[in-house]
């Protein structure tokens, strides 16, 4: 985990692909625990409400957030 959040600091955005929504929210958990610099990141994928998805969307084009945990939907 560290060198991916290493990776993420070194990006302005980073999309870290998932094959499946259960293996995104592993991932985003352990990520979100590793975080020790709180770094700003988000989740994405097709099972979250619409607006969950839209405000993940709107802060990834506004530059708001350094990485997002996503399925490829």
């Amino acid at each position: 985990m560290a060198e991916v959040l290493e990776e993420v600091r070194r990006h302005k955005t980073t999309l870290i692909f998932h094959n499946t929504r259960a293996q995104a929210e592993i991932f985003f958990h352990h990520l979100w625990l590793a975080n020790e610099d709180s770094l700003p990141i988000g989740i994405h994928h097709g099972s979250l409400a619409r607006a969950a998805r839209e405000k993940v969307e709107a802060a990834m084009v506004a530059g708001e957030l350094k990485a997002i945990v996503c399925t490829g939907t």
